[in-house]
């Protein structure tokens, strides 16, 4: 029973199908690559913006993004001549403040809708609540977020900069930790892959205008339709895409096990964590509970029946 309660979850379906892409791209070095670029060469106006912004961007990193972005706060400001440890200071805030708040359909929201969708079935069995559907609440807090961590930085924190003395250890180590800049071979990769990734989601708008196209309802609505209620596959076929096209360019992907491999990684790194939520499992064990219960009979007014 339990593990059937498990084996239906439907997160739990939906974080492996997309860690399957994303694993493929993380480890073909996409998204490092990609942190290194936009941190690479920031005006000394914005670099506490612009960290706290790759921390809210930080949720397609996963936990590797403390090993990424870290360091590339201390060197970003190490390199316009401010203190690397509040750099680093200003990644671990941004990656904890601000990482769920992803302007974008990461993969933790595909997995958030996945949940939400469980427990409301538990009330309405025809209930559906899509990745798309607190997208508007998170973009505008990442924004909001990254300006909060900025302000308070610059009003607050830099007046205490000075104190901020690194050790030979730490500088090096950070220095060690990651590359702060790109080579041009790693440059062009992530040209193609930006042109690889717009074709990709040009094809899929292409293939929702028609009225009558699969990937629409059947009245034609675009937001409630098939698109969006599976956009865990399409996603996943995008970060699948993107890795594939950056690993070959830069030679990270060589050979036709490294998929298999990355893929078996990127399971391996979810299997006591679906979604990085220590919760999902204990989650569906309660929606099962909780189900096969008399208390989720509500009244129609939101209040449980009286007792007989």
């Amino acid at each position: 029973m339990i593990e059937e309660n498990f084996v239906t979850f439907g997160p739990l379906g939906t974080v492996t199908l997309i860690m399957l892409g994303v694993a493929v791209a993380e480890r073909a070095g996409f998204f490092e690559t990609l942190a290194r670029r936009a941190l690479a060469r920031v005006p000394a106006t914005y670099v506490v913006l612009a960290v706290a912004l790759a921390g809210a961007l930080s949720k397609f990193l996963s936990d590797s993004a403390y090993i990424i972005l870290i360091p590339l706060g201390a060197i970003a400001f190490q390199t316009v001549g401010r203190s690397p440890l509040l750099g680093m200071i200003v990644a671990f805030v941004s990656i904890n403040a601000a990482g769920d708040a992803n302007p974008l359909i990461a993969p933790g929201d595909a997995a958030f809708a996945a949940m939400a969708t469980e427990a409301a079935r538990t009330v309405s069995p025809d209930a559906v609540v899509r990745p798309t559907d607190n997208m508007y609440f998170t973009t505008v807090s990442a924004v909001v977020l990254a300006l909060v961590i900025t302000f308070v930085v610059e009003r607050v924190l830099s007046r205490r900069e000075h104190t901020l003395e690194p050790d030979d250890t730490t500088t090096g180590a950070a220095g060690e930790a990651v590359r702060p800049a790109p080579g041009p071979r790693e440059i062009r990769a992530l040209k193609l892959t930006g042109w690889a990734a717009l074709g990709y989601w040009a094809l899929i708008a292409l293939a929702t205008l028609p009225r009558h196209s699969p990937l629409r309802a059947a009245d034609g609505a675009v937001i409630a339709s098939p698109l969006f209620d599976h956009i865990a596959v399409f996603l996943a076929l995008f970060f699948l895409v993107i890795g594939l096209v950056y690993g070959r360019l830069t030679g990270s992907v060589s050979a036709g096990q490294d998929v298999p491999a990355f893929t078996a990684d990127g399971l391996r790194s979810i299997a006591h964590q679906p979604g990085d939520h220590d919760g999902a499992l204990p989650d569906r064990r309660l929606l099962h509970e909780f189900d096969h219960s008399h208390e989720h009979h509500l009244h129609p007014h939101g209040r449980l029946p009286p007792d007989p």
